[in-house]
């Protein structure tokens, strides 16, 4: 299957010409590969067809560098900005470094959204199912896979929405605490990425070279359950599983990059 065979009719293109910014291209890539992938998960017979299509995709979006994984589509997500703010955790996500190891979910949403709700708890319910598993799973990884990880990122439609105590409010009733909560409230990454839709999900593949993480897929809008959980499940069973991953083999400093260390 040529994942990048409609890639035009997005408006991307592979040279990623014109002043779109790399990330905002490797969004829109992402979304038309996703849009690819999916449209061939929908015509498949069996689950195990299913898995098949997603363990090709996540195959074709690293290249083999000297037996080690390469990222194809490599994103900034850095969360570590002025004015940006922590509500569910203590620290700010540094993304660049658990992109080192980690599958990492992000969800981009504002409180005042009704469809950003219906995400949040799709979201909620995957992260526990795909928890679940890991669990009971992680004990046979050796490659030094670290699970998963998310992260939202709270991006204002309205002045109003700005509120910093009112997110707060929101993100204890909707019992955000499976997530790292960051408020963007200049919706900084948003503007960076061209997310134009709440909500809009990423979903960031390990990326062992410190380059930054591996935009894997794009969902917009709400409904997405189900194609998130095997997504999930799929890409979580294939990195734990994936030799030439070889995290354990990283130096010390890599868990560093990020922090300049």
């Amino acid at each position: 299957m040529n994942f990048d065979e409609n890639l035009a009719d997005f408006g991307c293109g592979l040279d990623e010409e014109g002043s779109m910014s790399r990330n905002a291209a490797a969004l829109l890539k992402a979304y038309a590969r996703t849009t690819t992938v999916f449209n061939a998960v929908s015509a498949a017979e069996s689950e195990a067809q299913k898995a098949q299509i997603l363990r090709n995709y996540l195959a074709f979006c690293y290249e083999s560098e000297d037996g080690k994984m390469r990222a194809r589509n490599v994103v900034d997500v850095s969360l570590n900005k002025p004015g940006f703010e922590s509500i569910t955790s203590e620290h700010l996500p540094d993304i660049q470094r658990d992109s080192l190891s980690c599958l990492i979910l992000v969800e981009f949403f504002t409180h005042c959204c009704i469809n950003c709700i219906h995400s949040i708890e799709d979201v909620r319910e995957v992260h526990e199912e795909v928890e679940k598993n890991w669990e009971r799973d992680s004990k046979d990884c050796k490659n030094g896979f670290r699970g998963m990880k998310v992260v939202s990122v709270h991006s204002p439609k309205f002045p109003r929405e700005k509120d910093l105590e009112s997110i707060k409010a929101f993100c204890k009733r909707m019992k955000m605490d499976h997530s790292e909560v960051v408020n963007d409230p200049e919706s900084v990454v948003w503007n960076d990425l061209g997310v134009t839709c709440w909500p809009t999900l990423l979903v960031l593949g390990p990326n062992p070279n410190g380059e930054g993480p591996n935009l894997l897929f794009t969902f917009m809008g709400e409904g997405h359950k189900d194609e998130l959980l095997i997504t999930s499940k799929t890409a979580m069973e294939y990195f734990a599983n994936c030799h030439q991953l070889n995290i354990n083999e990283l130096p010390r400093y890599c868990w560093g990059l990020s922090k300049g260390l």
